[in-house]
């Protein structure tokens, strides 16, 4: 399994890839602007150029993009939907010019007096007109969320429903945060709870849909709702879990994109450093060869 971590695009997107080559990525995951606007920026022909061709020679793959955090394509609001599909569509079409691998998606909340069904409706006819839209290899990836309120994707079956809603399934998959898993209430902390969930996985949506892992310990109890990610080790999910995933033969083929706090300085650092010290361990943590975690 291939190990990295999300980097700052605030000094444009080929300083994300030199950060990650700083830090010993082996992939990463980049917005292509701040979350927190709509617009997006112009990037010309020669800047994509530039950008995947130093990309290939570092070896960073794959390349994972963000969604914002403003978009929601599953309210019955008509002029945030409408604004949502053109971000939806703008990201899109950086990813196809970046040749990015996998764009993840947040799935969004449903409207008040509306229902998760509804909002999954709203959400699939939206991705099955960008694809159509958009050409390209960029597969959409469904992240699954904590839960709480009227937001959509915090069960696995729910996430099945969206992926099955798409016409091209060969450009749809998963997203699965360890955070956001543990905190909706599934098991994940023993090597018996991440085997137990994998399994739900597997029977639910297919393992091979799951394509990147965003890899987070937690702040909060297992089904407390809260989205609160944790350095690797240092949370209520624990380094067994981790070891559990990284030695799973059936997920190599699976990114782990770490979205860890930033705070420390060295964070990013540490805990890439825990998870390759987890991923080369003979034995789990839990045994008698305990994997250290750096200060």
């Amino acid at each position: 399994m291939r190990i990295g971590v999300h980097c700052g695009v605030r000094d444009g997107l080929p300083s994300a890839l030199e950060e990650a080559h700083r830090l010993g990525c082996e992939t990463l995951q980049i917005f292509t602007h701040s979350p927190r606007q709509w617009r997006a920026p112009r990037i010309n022909d020669a800047e994509a150029e530039r950008f995947k061709n130093r990309r290939l020679e570092l070896g960073l793959t794959p390349l994972v993009v963000h969604t914002p955090y403003l978009p929601n394509l599953c309210t019955l609001d008509e002029p945030t939907y409408a604004r949502s599909y053109r971000a939806l569509i703008s990201d899109l079409e950086i990813c196809r010019r970046i040749d990015a691998d996998y764009f993840v998606i947040h799935p969004g909340s449903f409207s008040p007096g509306s229902d998760r069904r509804a909002g999954i409706a709203r959400l699939t006819d939206a991705l099955n007109r960008a694809i159509a839209y958009v050409p390209g290899r960029t597969r959409i990836l469904i992240e699954n969320m904590a839960g709480g309120g009227r937001r959509v994707g915090d069960r696995f079956d729910q996430i099945r429903d969206i992926l099955d809603g798409i016409d091209h399934a060969d450009r749809v998959g998963l997203c699965l945060d360890t955070c956001h898993t543990f905190a909706s209430g599934y098991r994940f902390r023993s090597a018996e709870d991440v085997a137990h969930t994998l399994r739900i996985v597997e029977k639910v949506v297919g393992l091979e849909r799951l394509r990147v892992i965003h890899a987070n310990d937690s702040q909060a109890v297992q089904g407390s709702r809260l989205d609160l990610h944790e350095h690797i080790g240092k949370g209520h999910i624990g380094q067994e879990a981790f070891y559990a995933l990284l030695h799973d033969p059936r997920l190599q083929h699976v990114a782990a994109i770490l979205e860890t706090p930033a705070e420390p300085a060295s964070a990013n650092r540490r805990n890439l450093t825990v998870m390759r010290r987890l991923r080369a361990a003979p034995q789990p943590p839990s045994l008698d060869v305990p994997v250290s975690i750096p200060s």
